[in-house]
């Protein structure tokens, strides 16, 4: 048996130290570069120095965690009102239940005096339509007769 593996049982290869690096810190601004980029474009520069102003992507990292960090607050302050108006009594106090109680009655007896108005207006505008109709046929009649007598 030729074979380039040895018979005897392998061991592990020994770990290799490794070092970690930490990332290079990013460049200093430097408004030279943005000249050079948009020398020959006036609004590529004006929108690379707008970036550079905003702060790149940082800036953009740090408005979106403050966003997200608004709307969570905003949310908790909602499930605490609605807690809030969960656990609220649905039933009126003692003395709110007896003013409605006496401002319910005092609109009953209202509604009875206005539909009681109501009947009697309705009784009168008819009595007086038949006086009115009473009135016409005697007028009628006395015009009928004058005429008749010229």
């Amino acid at each position: 048996m030729d074979t380039d593996q040895p018979t005897s049982p392998t061991t592990a290869p020994a770990p290799v130290p490794t070092t970690e690096q930490q990332p290079p810190a990013p460049p200093a601004f430097d408004p030279a570069q943005l000249q050079q980029l948009g020398a020959d474009n006036p609004m590529l520069a004006i929108a690379l120095a707008g970036i550079a102003v905003l702060g790149g992507g940082a800036a953009w990292k740090q408005w979106g965690k403050m966003s997200e960090q608004k709307h969570e607050q905003e949310m908790r302050k909602l499930e605490i009102q609605a807690q809030a108006q969960a656990n609220m009594p649905t039933t009126q106090p003692p003395p709110c239940q007896a003013a409605d109680a006496a401002t319910r009655a005092q609109l009953a007896g209202l509604e009875a005096r206005v539909a009681k108005a109501e009947q009697a207006q309705s009784s009168l505008s008819v009595g007086l339509s038949d006086e009115m109709e009473e009135r016409i046929e005697k007028l009628e009649k006395a015009n009928k007769a004058k005429k008749a007598g010229k």
